[in-house]
Order: structure tokens, then sequence, then C-alpha cells
């Protein structure tokens, strides 16, 4: 009887189908996480995915203090709140930064610097601070914003002077202190803090509510750089600023190719704050103004209202030019070199204002 022995037939054409595939598989897997990220991190919640196609929702509406989209016309302009917070070293890490739709970051006495955060009334923040005192220029930037819902722990005799007639919701901690509480882990004063829950606290309770109509910085995604006349702005590509307030305290901006953000920096380090976020915004605005010692204590004035220069940093480019504030009340506006007003990303804001005298550095 014949035995029959099997034979193994070889394919030639086989390896090659063999790492095609895998070579496919490899290229989805990198599709489907590029995909992931770029929605998780990179879009915000307007646009959705159906059948594997991403739809962008439209809307009519449009935050005034973002320029990001809202779903009904009272979303447009929220109520705001403005907290004062501390940057001296014992200070930080600070919490709340991360939230802010917006932050002043302004020179005070000691060569340093401190910050006016601006939220909405609906925001969720846990812990803000440490809550610091008011000062009268940040009186100025917080003017910009309607009625306001101003929180902070005594000022400057000329600051306390000013609150007594302005038109913002006074939530002074020496008179509020059931909205404020200590962390005894830090030193005074350096341990001031409240929240959100405080803040629409006192709302509900007394009924606030802004009844002034205030205007918006201009927001345009399309970020069209091109004069009225037709001629091409005046951009430079940019990939940090250091700006020196002393030898001991330098600010730094990166622009960030990943997220089309700038990250904010803090004596070369990457500022985090207490739960270990990191700041990062759409928009830099650079103010230039002119400052004056007013007494022994170091306090300044700083000149707020009319005009100076001014950069623009937004999507890795930044723009020179010039701001504009008319009065105590009036939007501080910024121009380009012909005297065109830029249009800013829609996210959030950080303005930098900066003494004359302060040493600045563009890295290209």
């Amino acid at each position: 009887m014949e035995e029959f022995k099997s034979k193994k037939i070889e394919n030639k054409n086989s390896e090659p189908r063999s790492r095609f595939r895998l070579w496919f598989f490899l290229f989805f897997l990198t599709a489907v996480f590029c995909l992931y990220i770029y929605l998780a991190f990179l879009k915000e919640d307007s646009s959705v995915v159906e059948d594997n196609k991403i739809y962008q929702k439209e809307y009519i509406y449009f935050d005034k203090l973002t320029g990001q989209g809202v779903d009904t016309q009272e979303e447009e302009n929220p109520q705001i709140i403005i907290a004062m917070i501390d940057n001296h070293l014992d200070a930080r890490p600070q919490s709340g930064m991360s939230e802010a739709k917006v932050v002043y970051e302004v020179p005070v006495e000691g060569n340093i610097t401190r910050y006016m955060i601006v939220f909405e009334e609906g925001q969720n923040v846990d812990l803000v601070g440490p809550i610091r005192s008011a000062r009268p220029y940040y009186l100025d930037f917080a003017n910009e914003y309607g009625e306001v819902l101003y929180l902070h722990v005594g000022g400057s005799p000329e600051a306390l002077k000013e609150l007594k007639t302005a038109k913002h919701f006074d939530i002074n901690q020496f008179y509020w202190g059931n909205s404020f509480w200590r962390d005894w882990d830090k030193e005074a004063p350096h341990n001031v803090y409240t929240s959100s829950t405080k803040w629409q606290e006192i709302i509900e309770n007394k009924n606030y509510q802004n009844e002034e109509e205030w205007q918006g910085w201009n927001f345009d995604e399309n970020l069209n750089t091109t004069n009225p006349n037709g001629s091409l702005w005046d951009t430079e590509k940019i990939k940090q600023i250091n700006i020196a307030y002393s030898n001991y305290y330098e600010v730094s901006w990166r622009f960030n190719e990943f997220t089309n953000r700038f990250d904010y920096f803090h004596n070369g380090e990457l500022y985090e704050d207490v739960n270990e976020n990191n700041l990062s915004v759409e928009n830099v605005l650079i103010q230039y103004v002119q400052t004056e010692i007013l007494d022994s204590y170091g306090r300044l004035d700083i000149k707020t209202v009319g005009s100076g220069e001014a950069r623009v940093l937004r999507a890795g480019e930044m723009i020179r030019g010039t701001w504009e504030k008319e009065d105590k009340n009036s939007r501080t506006r910024f121009f380009n070199e012909e005297e065109n007003e830029i249009s800013l990303v829609s996210g959030k804001t950080w303005v930098q204002v900066v003494s004359t005298m302060n040493k600045v550095e563009v890295v290209n």
C-alpha cells in the first residue's frame, strides 16, 4: 500500500500580506488614539461625534468673558466674580488659578506681583486663595466687567476709600467673615480662602445681580490678520517671552504647539497650583504701564487710563501695538501698529501688566 505523506505548501505571498495587515493594524490604532486625544483635550464640548463624523455645534450666543459659545442669551452676560490672590512665596501654591477665565497679574510693593482672577457666578470652584488686599488700580480693571462681586481682605487706604463709592458688591473679609476661612497650615496673612459655594450663597441671600451693560474683547476663531486696506498685519512667530519684575522674580510664557496655548512659567519652572494643575491660556495681553512709588511702604501708582505700548500673544504669534483705556470704567482695548483692534482666540486670557522699567525678552 502506498503511504501518503502530507506536504507543506508554502505561499510566497503570505509574508508581505502579513506585514501589510500588521502595518494596517498599527495605523488604525494610531488613528484611533489621535482622534481620542483630539476630542478629549483639544476640542471644547461644542463638538459631537456621530457615525464616525465630527460635527461642530453651531452657536448664536457667545460668552462676553471668553468668546465661547453658550446655549442661552442669559449666559452671554454672566455675573462676574473677582478675587484678589496673594503671590508671596508663603502663599504658594495658590488655589483656583487654573479655573479662572481671566487673570490679571500686576506689580505691587516689594517688587513682586499680585493676581486678580475673574470667574463666572455658576462655576464650581472648591478652593480659591489665598485671598489678599485690594489696590486702586485693580479696581480700574474690575470696572470693565460691570457690577462685580469683589472678594478681598482689606486694602490700601486709597482702595478702601474708592470701594465705599464703587458700583461693585464689596465683599471684604473684615466684614464678611463667614464667607471666608483660614487654613492654619499656612501662616497669616497668607492663609485666607473662599469658594464658589460662598459667593453663590452671598448672591442668593442678598439678591446681588449685575444691572450694568459691559463690553468684552473681540473674539474671532479665524484670526484674520489682514487690515481693512488689504495689507497683512505685522505678526511674528514667538516661542517664549520672559518678563523680569525683579532679579528674583521672572515670569515666562512658552508656546505649546501641541495645545496651541501658552504655558505659564515662574522663575523658569512650569507653574502648578495646589492641585498640580498648570496654567495654560489662549491669549496673553502684555500691557506696558507707567508706575510711581507713592509712600515708604512701597505702594504704587499705576497709570491704567490712557494709552501705552502692548504685545498680544495668540496662536504662537506676537503682535506689537498699543493699548487704550478712555476712562476708569471703559474696556482696555488692544490695537496693532496700524490702529486696528486685535481679535483674540476664544478661551482664557491673561493680562500681564508690566512697568516700562521692567526687562522683557522675546525668544523667536
